[in-house]
This record gives C-alpha cells, sequence and structure tokens, in this order.
C-alpha cells in the first residue's frame, strides 16, 4: 500500500480528486432530487441499525459522536499542527492547517447550499443543516492527513498500512455513531467521504506538486 501511495503522480491525485467530486455532485443532485433511491439506501441502513437501540448503546454512540464533533476536530487539528510547528514540520503544519480549514469551510458552504433537513426520531438534540455531515467530514480530514504524515516521516510499512486502517475503522466509527443516533442520513455519511476524499487527494498531489518545483530549484542553485 505504501508504494502504491508514494508513486501516485500529481496528476493521478488530481484525477482521483475529481472522481470522487464528481460521485459526490451526483449524490448531492440525487439529495437535492430527493431521488427514491436514496431513501431506500438511507431507510435501510436505519433499519438495520434500529435493532440496536438500547440505553448503554445510545450512550456509548453519543460519547463516541462527541469524540468526532468538529469543535473537538478543530481543537486537535490546533494541536497537531502547534506541535508540528514546535518540532519544525512548518511544511506538514501549513499543509494540515490549510486543508482542513480550506475543506472545512467548503463543505458547511455546500451545507448551507443544500440544506438538507436533519432525519426526523433523532436520538440526541442538535440543529443545522445534515448533507454533508461536519463530524465525519473533520474526522476523515484529521485521521487521513494524519496518516499521511507517517507515510512522509517513517519507513516502516506495516506502520503505514496499521495507520492506514486505523484512520478508515476512526471515520467508519464516528459515521456510524452519527447514523445510529439518527443525526444523519447514511448518505449524508458517504456524501461526507466522498468530498474529503476529493479534498485530501488534492490538497496532497499540490503538496507534492510544490515539493517537486522546490526541490528542482534548490538542485539548480
Amino acid at each position: 500500500m505504501r508504494n502504491e501511495i508514494q508513486s501516485k503522480s500529481p496528476r493521478a491525485l488530481y484525477n482521483v480528486a475529481g472522481l470522487f467530486f464528481a460521485l459526490f455532485i451526483i449524490l448531492g443532485g440525487m439529495v437535492i432530487a430527493q431521488v427514491p433511491l436514496v431513501h431506500e439506501f438511507d431507510q435501510a441502513i436505519f433499519n438495520f441499525l434500529k435493532p440496536m437501540d438500547s440505553s448503554a448503546t445510545i450512550s456509548f454512540m453519543t460519547h463516541l459522536s462527541a469524540i468526532g464533533s468538529p469543535s473537538f476536530n478543530t481543537v486537535l487539528v490546533v494541536l497537531i499542527v502547534a506541535g508540528l510547528f514546535i518540532f519544525r514540520y512548518f511544511r506538514e503544519g501549513v499543509f494540515i492547517f490549510i486543508t482542513f480549514f480550506g475543506g472545512s469551510a467548503f463543505a458547511l458552504m455546500i451545507k448551507l447550499l443544500v440544506k438538507r433537513p436533519r432525519p426526523s426520531g433523532k436520538l440526541v438534540v442538535d440543529t443545522g443543516y445534515s448533507f454533508p455531515s461536519g463530524h465525519v467530514f473533520t474526522t476523515a480530514m484529521i485521521a487521513f492527513a494524519f496518516a499521511f504524515l507517517i507515510y512522509r516521516k517513517t519507513n516502516s510499512v506495516l506502520a503505514h498500512d496499521i495507520t492506514f486502517v486505523l484512520a478508515v475503522i476512526w471515520v467508519l466509527a464516528i459515521g456510524t455513531a452519527r447514523v445510529f443516533l439518527r443525526d444523519h442520513y447514511p448518505s449524508d455519511v458517504l456524501g461526507s467521504i466522498l468530498l474529503a476524499g476529493a479534498v485530501l487527494c488534492l490538497a496532497v498531489g499540490l503538496l507534492r506538486q510544490v515539493s517537486a518545483k522546490y526541490q528542482l530549484t534548490a538542485s539548480r542553485h
């Protein structure tokens, strides 16, 4: 997995970003048009999770959801960036800062444009619109940005793969919690993952392109 990711050229990453974003736009259009297929998909996942309702499960999912909240993730990313700056990893710190806050602002803008109401029967009190999920999007941004740092700073293939798997599990766990609590539709979670994938691939592609130009310029002097 490490070699596959590191061998991706900026152009290849831009193509993947474009694919993710195209899928996100298609899904968003289906959500806005209230296509029955989206409703059937959402309802099937809700029905699957419904039998798991219990006070203990609801409490666990509520706490898990809190860990993935945009406010928690914002504090976390500020701490990560501060740590990177302290240890003089300025390029990586700037990369994560711009990617997280720029991507989050873009996701919020889309949410305000789509204006999808949250599901009925919520198990937690919440306000605002539903598509895409801010919890899942910001969690994905942090999880995979952190995984990318591991790829850049370590040579252990095992560490790379474990970090990537943990990042996927982390995002899916937050997404499951949000759907279980009926605070988001499953399609909200899917949309967030697609949008985060697009933003991250674009950001990594830009970082590699800038790094390559910097190294080329440095080698000439």
